[in-house]
């Protein structure tokens, strides 16, 4: 009651803070440093002594509080010389710690959204590369973890993500880094575009904080981009051609159509052009449209050499005509026989990926003229 700090013989108690860290590597305490601090520790008040302890991104340790208070308490001295009591400085103190303990976390690693390029009709195969702005390094921070596993988190809503084989349609779907390079994404055949498709990513690492927490970075998304590519004008022939069973015959000599006449032939043979698959930003009739030309070139059979030569006035074997669609007519010149190839070729003027790249497709077949033995003619004569 004589230091009750609340009456009249009040005692004023001031309180000091005193901060350790605790140094893994020495195995010792050490006086709290700007460079070893793991939480923000402050006495806003010296006169209660109340400490107040705010974390510090991504710091973690061992820290030791002590808290000191000190009075200015007096103790009575007798003065013989005065023969009286005399007030004599008493000052007390008392100190407490307690250790504040910050357990490590795993952090999230970070990434950034992503853009994958392809080419139209190809498939991607992912890789590690493909994750860009993996990071897990923080302040302070020594886990810098390796990424363990990618979780899809929503599907390209055109074309097909596959993990080997097996195209992906349900998600969540956990991938291994180990496993990252069996996938890949497929477009729909000729589709393409910038910003074709794309799909939802994230990450985690191979660490493991306090109470085995492996957190996931946030969503980010890849984008995929189709390169477009000029298709090959594909093309049939079809007309007055050797059948068999409703197939065009293809000879076993020249791995080639035929058609087959005979010398001096009536009927004009036709062989027609029939255009095949044509994608739709290649359409020679929409807004994107090519111009597809066709060319043909004729080469004779040369018996003596075994050999495919220019046609020529002296070899020729039909007369071969060609129409702005590529269809072709045959006609009979008198008295020629023999083989004749006729390649028509179709090209076209469309681009690639907005560059010229005009594309080329050839097809053959072989003009079968047989001989025909003339009957022989005799002139009227006198004698």
């Amino acid at each position: 009651t004589d230091e009750d700090t609340g009456g009249n013989n009040a005692q004023t108690v001031t309180y000091a803070l005193e901060i350790e860290v605790y140094d893994e590597a020495g195995s010792s305490w050490q006086a709290e440093t700007s460079g070893n601090r793991i939480a923000t520790i402050t006495m806003p008040d010296t006169s209660n002594g109340t400490v107040t302890i705010d974390s510090i991104d991504n710091l973690y340790g061992r820290a030791r509080v002590k808290i000191t208070g000190t009075d200015d308490g007096t103790t009575e001295v007798y003065d013989e010389a005065s023969s009286s009591w005399q007030a004599s400085a008493n000052i007390k103190n008392y100190s407490q710690s307690v250790v504040l303990v910050v357990n490590p976390l795993n952090d999230a690693p970070t990434i950034s959204d992503s853009t994958v390029r392809l080419a139209e009709d190809q498939v991607y195969q992912f890789s590690l590369a493909d994750i860009k702005g993996y990071s897990d390094q923080h302040t302070n921070d020594d886990e810098a973890d390796a990424l363990a596993n990618i979780t899809i988190t929503s599907l390209p809503q055109t074309g097909s993500l596959l993990l080997g084989s097996a195209v992906l349609t349900t998600v969540p779907q956990v991938i291994s880094v180990d496993q990252l390079s069996t996938l890949s994404y497929q477009p729909v055949a000729d589709g393409n575009g910038v910003g074709y498709a794309s799909f939802k990513l994230q990450v985690n690492d191979q660490g493991v904080g306090h109470l085995g927490q492996n957190p996931y970075s946030q969503e980010q998304t890849m984008t995929i981009d189709v390169l477009a590519v000029n298709d090959i004008p594909e093309f049939s022939l079809s007309g007055d051609l050797v059948m068999d069973s409703g197939q065009a015959l293809v000879d076993a000599a020249t791995g080639m159509v035929q058609v087959v006449v005979d010398e001096d032939f009536s009927t004009t043979q036709s062989v027609t052009v029939t255009v095949g698959h044509l994608p739709t930003d290649e359409d020679t009739g929409g807004n994107n449209a090519q111009t597809v030309t066709y060319a043909l070139e004729v080469e004779v059979y040369d018996e003596v050499s075994g050999n495919w030569v220019a046609e020529t006035t002296e070899n020729q074997v039909a007369q071969i005509g060609q129409d702005g669609a590529g269809n072709l007519t045959i006609s009979s010149v008198a008295d020629r026989h023999g083989q004749a190839r006729l390649t028509v070729t179709a090209t076209d003027n469309g681009q690639s990926n907005g560059e010229d790249d005009f594309q080329s497709d050839s097809q053959s077949v072989v003009l079968v003229v047989n001989p025909v033995n003339d009957k022989p003619q005799l002139a009227a004569s006198s004698i």
